[in-house]
C-alpha cells in the first residue's frame, strides 16, 4: 500500500504525463523537464508502488495492468485539484488565441464545420480547430485521457459514458436519387428501395441504422459503392443511378435539392441527433463554455429548433 505521507505528488503529474505520452523524452517536455530528471521520478514512482509500472517495448514505455488501474483515479484526482486550484478568468473571443481539439462524426464535418468555421473567422479571428482523425471507439478514451476538448456528432456510444454533453440538433433520414430517376414518380416502397443499386459511407451510423431496419423486416439492400464519408454522396446520386439514405441537413449543405428527388424511407429510421460532449474537468473551463454556447446557438441559429438547455453538474 502507497504510503501518502512520504509520497511526492508531484510524482502524480509525471505520472499522468507518461500514461498520455508513452515515452519519457515527450513526457518530460510536457512537463518541462529534463531525461534524468524524468527517469529519476520513474524509479521513485516505481519504488513506491514497488512495481515497474511503465515497461519499455517497441512501441513505446507501455502501462503494467497497475499503471492501468491507476490511471482514472489519479486522472480524476488532478483534474479536481486543477479545478479546485484554478484562477477566475475570462474569454475574450475577439482577441484569444486558443486551439480547440476535436473529434466529429462524418455528419458533422459536413453540417457543423462550414459554418463553424465561417463564424469563427467573423467572431473570434484568432481561434484554431484541430480535427483528430480518431476511430469511434477511441472518442471515449480520448476525452478522458485529455487529448481532445470535445466530441461532436450523431455518437449515441458517448451517451450514458458519464460525459456532459448537449443537444445541437435533430434531422430526419431520406432517400435521395437523381430528380429524373424513374423511383422517384411515386412513393418509395419496400421493394423499391432493396431494388436500387445503393451507395453507403462506411463506418457510417446512419448507415449502420439502415442495415439494422431492413434486417429487422427480412429485407436486404445491395450496396455497390461505399467512400469513406458523406462529402460527396449527393452529387454522385445526382449523376448516376445510384440512391443514398442521407440526412436532410447533409444535402442542404451541399446545396443540390434541385438536383435530386428526396423521398421518404419505406421502414422506421431513428434521426440523427447531433450533440456535443465533453469531459468534466472542461466544465467550467471559459473557453470550453464560451465555445459550447456559441455553438448551440450557432446550430440553433442555423437549422431552427430550440437549442437545449445546458446540462447541470447534478444530471450526470
Amino acid at each position: 500500500m502507497l504510503n501518502m505521507g512520504g509520497f511526492d505528488l508531484n510524482l502524480l503529474l509525471v505520472f499522468e504525463a507518461l500514461m498520455r505520452e508513452r515515452n519519457v523524452t515527450r513526457a518530460g517536455a510536457r512537463l518541462g523537464l529534463s531525461q534524468p530528471s524524468m527517469s529519476n521520478a520513474l524509479t521513485r514512482l516505481r519504488r513506491a508502488w514497488n512495481d515497474p509500472l511503465f515497461v519499455r517495448t517497441p512501441l513505446g514505455m507501455e502501462p503494467t495492468p497497475l499503471a492501468l488501474r491507476l490511471a482514472q483515479p489519479v486522472q480524476d484526482g488532478l483534474a479536481a485539484l486543477r479545478l479546485g486550484l484554478e484562477q477566475p478568468e475570462t474569454f475574450n473571443p475577439a482577441v484569444a488565441k486558443r486551439r480547440y481539439r476535436l473529434v466529429m462524426s462524418d455528419i458533422a464535418q459536413v453540417i457543423v464545420l462550414p459554418v463553424l468555421m465561417e463564424h469563427l473567422q467573423k467572431v473570434a479571428p484568432g481561434v484554431r480547430l484541430d480535427l483528430l482523425p480518431l476511430s469511434r471507439e477511441e472518442y471515449a478514451k480520448a476525452l478522458e485521457e485529455d487529448r481532445i476538448d470535445m466530441a461532436i456528432g450523431n455518437l449515441p456510444f458517448l451517451n450514458g459514458a458519464g460525459f456532459y454533453q448537449q443537444r445541437l440538433f435533430e434531422d430526419d433520414y431520406m432517400a435521395v436519387v437523381r430528380a429524373d430517376h424513374a423511383v422517384a414518380q411515386q412513393a418509395l416502397t419496400l421493394e423499391a428501395y432493396c431494388a436500387m443499386p445503393h451507395l453507403a459511407v462506411v463506418n457510417s451510423l446512419g448507415d449502420s441504422m439502415v442495415e439494422q431496419g431492413l434486417a429487422g423486416l427480412g429485407a436486404r439492400r445491395e450496396v455497390v459503392l461505399t467512400v469513406p464519408n458523406f462529402l460527396a454522396t449527393a452529387i454522385i446520386a445526382s449523376s448516376s443511378n445510384l440512391m443514398v439514405t442521407l440526412p436532410r441537413t447533409v444535402l442542404r449543405m451541399q446545396k443540390l435539392e434541385n438536383e435530386v428527388a428526396i423521398l421518404t424511407l419505406p421502414f422506421p429510421m431513428p434521426r440523427a441527433n447531433v450533440r456535443q460532449f465533453w469531459h468534466i474537468r472542461h466544465h467550467h473551463e471559459p473557453g470550453i463554455q464560451w465555445f459550447r454556447a456559441e455553438l448551440a446557438q450557432l446550430m440553433h441559429a442555423s437549422f431552427g429548433g430550440m437549442p437545449e438547455p445546458p446540462p447541470r453538474a447534478e444530471d450526470q
